[in-house]
């Protein structure tokens, strides 16, 4: 039985004649894939350029807009140190009361008034330094314009004024003022009569100066005879016959 199908398939065989191998068409797909193959590795490496230059680009614009975006800490804004100024110098002027009271029916008030500036209406064309008056006034009257005794002051602590000393003034009625403008530590001054009792008075200083004085009212014939002054201590600073 094998003899018989061995026989047979030779038979068969013979009559089959075989086809040429197709060498061409298996070469042509083996270029095919290997260009196939070729492309995609070249793809692929275009892929990775193109990816490496984008990341490149990428990471050029992101540090470039990192510049722009995020902001520029500038020096913080430092206000200049103002440069300190002098305040500027008043010209109101200053006073200080030194007394007042009714004497031979007339009423009477004096201060010590400091003018920082000269007034123009004191003495036109007068060096504009300042002025130191006193003042006094008579039934409600300045008995002078400015005072009855003024003097120049190149500020409120010049003392080298001429007003310092004793002034007396008589007035309308016949009563007179004795005014003292001490320096140094004068704290009162009293006052001796030869007909009267004595009488002690403070000495009064104009705030923010160097400038002072006191007002002892007298009567009409009174007879002045002592003026003492005296320093806080109650210690006698000058006496003097009046």
């Amino acid at each position: 039985m094998t003899d018989q199908l061995q026989d047979a398939l030779a038979r068969s065989t013979s009559r089959i004649a075989p086809s040429p191998a197709p060498v061409a068409e298996i070469l042509h797909a083996g270029r095919a894939r290997r260009i196939r193959s070729r492309r995609v590795r070249m793809g692929a490496a275009a892929c990775l350029a193109s990816a490496a230059l984008l990341l490149s680009w990428s990471a050029v614009r992101d540090d470039g807009s990192r510049r722009e975006q995020v902001p520029v800490m500038a020096a913080p804004s430092v206000a200049p140190t103002p440069v300190p100024t002098a305040a500027p110098k008043s010209t109101a002027p200053r006073s200080a009361p030194l007394g007042h009271g009714t004497l031979d029916g007339h009423t009477w008030s004096a201060e010590l008034v400091y003018y920082p500036v000269t007034p123009s209406s004191y003495a036109p064309g007068h060096n504009p330094v300042g002025l130191v008056c006193l003042a006094v006034a008579v039934d409600g009257k300045p008995s002078a314009p400015y005072g009855v005794q003024c003097d120049s002051a190149t500020g409120p602590h010049d003392m080298s004024t001429n007003l310092g000393g004793v002034g007396q003034n008589d007035f309308v009625g016949g009563f007179s003022l004795v005014y003292g403008t001490p320096v140094g530590n004068v704290s009162s001054a009293t006052m001796t009569f030869g007909n009267a009792a004595q009488v002690t008075v403070p000495k009064v200083t104009i705030p923010g100066t160097d400038f002072s004085a006191y007002v002892i009212a007298v009567g009409a014939g009174v007879h002045t005879k002592t003026l003492t002054e005296y320093d806080s201590h109650h210690r006698v600073v000058d006496r003097q016959n009046i």
